[in-house]
């Protein structure tokens, strides 16, 4: 019954594809700056705004309209316009810095992977700081976390190159394959079009990534964010109606 409804997720969600490219938004580590653009236009990333100077880590999608960004240097997540970039929200002191981060909207859940090389995963209340162990990842050097709720999981990258689906509850981890780049600081669900993505900062491009086999086509360059360290997506108007059913899907599958 679960496959059936992956599939059927999967087949949903590839149909609009084509049809929805939708936007990005990137941190640059480099610049301290945001950045956004289309997927398929390559070089066209465009200055949001500038940051404050810290070390970036890894993005997160958060709504419609949001992003979260990992600020490793003060141990803070902070909600971003996606659009302006202007801070909406400052998550109280984490317990411990986050270098990767992701966010589960259907269980209201913030994750993050600790810095330092560890490869300990916790979630974390963003209003008090708390972060709660769930366990070692099994593999190290982690560089991106994101939640895909087509797979119904976590997805990590280490700077090698490999991609690894995570169980949430307890960090069982699972090596997909290796996706053929190095230092993917950027993996993330595009809710536009149900695809997984990820920004190797090493070629300054956007990939998309098969589920399966952690094969990736090339969808875009990007000029202007010379090292990014984050991706994360905002829907494209009209996505929600096409992928509405998916989300449906998911959302019985998870009770």
């Amino acid at each position: 019954m679960h496959t059936n409804t992956k599939t059927m997720i999967v087949a949903l969600v590839s149909s609009a594809s084509t049809a929805l490219a939708g936007p990005y938004v990137l941190v640059d580590n480099t610049t301290d700056s945001l950045y956004n653009g289309t997927l398929g236009v390559n070089g066209g990333d465009n200055l949001v705004t500038p940051l404050g100077s810290a070390f970036w880590g890894d993005l997160a999608n958060y709504n419609g309209t949001s992003v979260l960004a990992a600020d490793v240097t003060n141990a803070l997540v902070y909600r971003l316009n996606a659009t302006t970039g202007a801070v909406e929200a400052t998550s109280a002191v984490l317990d411990q810095s986050a270098l990767s981060i992701a966010y589960d909207a259907s269980s209201d859940t913030y994750y993050g992977v600790a810095d330092g090389g560890s490869s300990d995963l916790f979630s974390f209340n963003f209003n008090t700081g708390v972060t709660t162990a769930i366990g070692a990842i099994g593999t190290t050097s982690i560089v991106s976390l994101a939640w895909d709720p087509v797979l119904g999981s976590l997805v990590v990258t280490n700077d090698g190159g490999e991609l690894f689906t995570v169980n949430e509850t307890n960090a069982n981890t699972t090596l997909v394959g290796s996706m053929g780049v190095n230092n993917p600081f950027g993996i993330e669900y595009n809710p536009t079009d149900g695809g997984l993505y990820v920004h190797s900062a090493d070629r300054d491009a956007i990939f998309r990534v098969n589920r399966a086999t952690a094969g990736l086509t090339l969808m875009n360059t990007v000029d202007d964010a010379t090292f990014a360290t984050g991706l994360a997506f905002v829907p494209a108007p009209g996505a929600a109606a096409v992928l509405g059913l998916g989300g449906l899907a998911l959302a019985r599958r998870r009770r």
